[in-house]
């Protein structure tokens, strides 16, 4: 997955089908996709699916 914020991007990891969300304020964007392999050696898709999201961080851990 990337996240795009400040107009700068990087990679963030999702472990267990989870991700850990941004603690500074601001408004990061999001991009994930996926390809299903139908054969991996040969690289064939058998599908593919994509989505993308916003996050607006807006407080703090105590509500502020």
């Amino acid at each position: 997955m990337t996240q795009f914020h400040d107009g700068a991007y990087k990679q963030i990891t999702i472990t267990d089908n989870a991700f850990q969300g941004p603690g500074e304020h601001g408004i990061y964007y999001y991009a994930l996709s996926a390809t299903w392999l139908k054969n991996k050696k040969k690289r064939i898709a058998e599908g593919d699916s994509s989505s993308v999201f916003a996050i607006e961080i807006t407080g703090d851990a105590e509500g502020k």
